[in-house]
């Protein structure tokens, strides 16, 4: 029974942690997708860009970024942007020469986190 509840522990904190390895760069990317569209959103037909509400791939050890969402209130419509990290700033910039779905279907993520709603 000890043996069991170590066990567990162990993996509740192996996985918690592992969780949390990318939050920081998953804030930045949304941060920089609110500032981009924020020219954009002057009606009242987008949606806030959340966290909560976007579907995140990173790749490359976090070097690129795929964050996926909803813009519209009135649409199922997602949208995909690539976010690719400068190695000379070392900050995120948006990179819109690389395709999000020919990306996606020749890497193979490190880590997803699916906050939208199915």
């Amino acid at each position: 029974m000890r043996r069991w509840f170590v066990l567990i522990l162990g993996l509740v904190i192996l996985l918690s942690a592992c969780g949390q390895k990318y939050d920081k760069e998953i804030d930045e990317v949304t941060k920089l997708e609110k500032e981009s569209i924020q020219d954009v959103k002057n009606t009242k037909k987008y949606k806030n860009v959340e966290r909560s509400k976007s579907y995140y791939k990173i790749y490359n050890d976090g070097e690129v970024i795929i964050m996926t969402y909803m813009p519209f209130k009135d649409s199922n419509t997602k949208v995909s942007r690539v976010y690719k990290i400068n190695q000379t700033s070392d900050q995120y910039e948006e990179d819109s020469n690389i395709d999000p779905e020919k990306f996606e279907k020749d890497n193979k993520p490190v880590y997803e986190e699916n906050n939208m709603k199915k």
